[in-house]
């Protein structure tokens, strides 16, 4: 729930309240339309918002937020409302005279229709910015990394801590996908990001991205008088296992609890889930699963006092009679001036028993290489990188192709050369008719800087071929291109581009490389080797306390001793074993005695 004063929650419960509508528009030109109540039509406004499907609860939903609303300004008659923002807030008058607002939102319109006195306003919230194409095939990094450069590419500001983050199921884990995935947008990747966190994805209040997870501890609670209709499940929603399709081996795993009595939750084939050895896959599968099994609620479709306050992912407390049943929020709906609802979706756990694992799971979609179309596998850098003088990988790609056949390597690298000084000094002579002088000029020039490109592939350098090129100070732009001939069949390749400086630095910003690997039967989805490739850069070490020792001479003289010689000598004496063995109906009676001197 948005979090509110005290006040605010004790005067919303009232049988009477006094509260109003406001927001404003604000145009691409930056200009700000204000609106109140008087200027919206009754009963045409509304908000929806949703993190779950129809039918079950659901994990890694990316759903966006929509608004409704028609208006009787003057202002909006004359002008478009093309790329424009919608901000609506609600007003609760207080006991003691003093409003309290709270936000419904942050809107981007996208349909705007005009009649003679109204215009009527559609819009959405900022999720849809991330229907961006994906201008890369692999990558890897932290959960909060990819996020991070998710909302950077779709200019959405991530609402959500690097520490809040890492409190989320897997959610300190290193993740990243590979060539062979069914990633298009952004918005898919955010999905996949979502769903290995046991979490959804909504835009909050304030048009920032956050994963939230679905409360487990209900935090309000709605008695008859604060509702107006109530459909409610006879049944509660619980979940006891997990099913996972692993792309790599074509296998649906199951991952259950020990009582598994309940039913099973199927979060398809994750990309994210693909990379690292199978133990890390166990793990986030098995990390999911203890989240999943917090939920039980009871399904149900109410319609209550309005409440702005609440929000989807919220558990709340229904009281009909003496009894209480706790509910989880999939979906809401705001009437602006009228009802609020709520609804929970959810299935019976009964159910269930009567069919096999298989039967209530759905398998997910396995890809494949397809040998007859062009592959490509495609790389960009998610970090900043920065290079000195020593030689730094910054391409990295691995692939497998499904038959022998050639490819290509193609790749533009953007950075940003630091500047590098140097001193010339010359000597100038000057003669008049009585002397002659020379002096010493020092200047101080800009020092061009020598870069080489060493390509590598499967560990192997290719010295035949390592380009050169002069890097001047300021932002730079170099073309790779290497031909991959003769790739074996089954095989795993791994080409690697290094940087290496002579002098100076440069940095390449994120999203700086731009690489490819381009041939037919190619794919990325290819089995770990069991290696693990860590590049590092150690620096020099700087000793801050040091101790003088003065030479001095002086004589040593060397002296040995006779050692003289021991004898040891010791008497080892077992004790007497006396002892009946039994096997069966045989019985067998052993001694052994025994005396040693040595």
């Amino acid at each position: 729930m948005y979090q509110t004063s005290v006040n605010f929650n004790k005067t919303i419960k009232n049988k009477s309240r006094k509260y109003f509508w406001t927001g404003e528009i604000v145009l691409k030109t930056g200009k700000i339309i204000n609106f109140d109540d008087k200027h919206i039509l009754k009963d045409s406004g509304y908000i929806s918002n949703s993190c779950s499907g129809s039918n079950e609860i659901e994990l890694g939903s990316v759903y966006a937020a929509e608004i409704g609303i028609t208006l009787k300004l003057d202002e909006l008659k004359e002008i478009t409302l093309e790329g424009s923002i919608i901000k609506l807030y609600f007003n609760l008058v207080l006991g003691n005279n003093k409003t309290e607002k709270i936000p419904l939102g942050i809107f981007e319109t996208t349909e705007a229709n005009r009649t003679k006195k109204f215009v009527e306003i559609k819009g959405y919230d900022f999720m849809v910015k991330f229907n961006k194409t994906l201008s890369f095939k692999e990558t890897s990094g932290t959960i909060y990394e990819l996020l991070e450069f998710c909302c950077k590419k779709c200019s959405v500001e991530l609402g959500i801590s690097k520490e809040e983050i890492e409190k989320l199921p897997n959610g300190v884990e290193r993740v990243g996908i590979y060539a062979e995935h069914d990633i298009e947008t952004y918005r898919d990747l955010i999905h996949y990001i979502s769903a290995a966190t046991a979490s959804f994805a909504t835009i909050d209040r304030f048009g920032k991205l956050i994963l939230k997870r679905f409360n487990t501890n209900s935090n309000y609670e709605i008695k008859e008088i604060d509702r107006y209709e109530l459909s409610i499940s006879d049944f509660t929603t619980r979940y006891t296992a997990v099913q996972s399709t692993n792309l790599k081996t074509k296998i649906s795993e199951y991952y259950s609890k020990e009582n598994d009595n309940a039913l099973t939750m199927n979060i398809g084939v994750n990309p994210l889930m693909q990379l690292g050895l199978p133990e890390k896959r166990v793990r986030m599968c098995k990390a999911i699963l203890e989240e999943v099994a917090t939920f039980d609620y009871t399904p149900l479709d109410s319609v209550v006092v309005s409440n702005p306050a609440f929000e989807v992912g919220d558990k709340i407390t229904f009281k009909v009679g003496v009894e209480s049943y706790h509910t989880i929020v999939t979906s809401i709906e705001y009437k602006i001036h009228g009802k609020y609802r709520i609804k929970s979706v959810g299935k019976n756990a009964l159910l269930s028993k009567g069919k096999s694992k298989q039967d209530k799971n759905i398998q997910g979609i396995l890809q494949t290489i397809e040998s007859d179309r062009v592959k490509v596998n495609a790389y960009i850098n998610g970090t900043e990188i920065k290079i000195g003088q020593n030689s730094q990988t910054i391409i990295d790609i691995e692939f497998a192709s499904s038959k022998e056949t050639d490819a290509f390597f193609i790749a533009t690298v953007l950075f940003d050369v630091k500047s590098l000084k140097k001193h010339i000094e010359e000597t100038v002579t000057l003669k008049d008719e009585k002397e002659e002088k020379k002096l010493t000029l020092i200047r101080e020039v800009e020092e061009d800087q020598k870069l080489n490109i060493i390509y590598s592939l499967n560990e192997l350098t290719i010295k035949n071929h390592i380009p050169k090129f002069i890097a001047k100070v300021g932002s730079q732009m170099v073309t790779l291109f290497y031909p991959l001939i003769n790739l074996k069949e089954k095989v795993i390749n791994r080409f690697t581009v290094d940087f290496e400086l002579e002098k100076g630095s440069l940095v390449i910003p994120i999203e700086g490389i731009s690489a490819a690997i381009i041939g037919s039967a190619l794919g990325g989805d290819v089995p770990w080797d069991g290696k693990i490739k860590v590049n590092e850069n150690l620096g020099k070490l700087t000793l801050s306390h040091r101790k003088q020792v003065d030479l001095s001479e002086g004589s040593i003289e060397v002296e040995t001793y006779d050692v003289p010689k021991y004898e040891f000598s010791d008497v080892i004496i077992k004790n007497d074993l006396n002892r009946k063995f039994v096997f069966g109906n045989i019985e067998e009676n052993v001694e052994v005695e025994e005396k040693n001197e040595r």
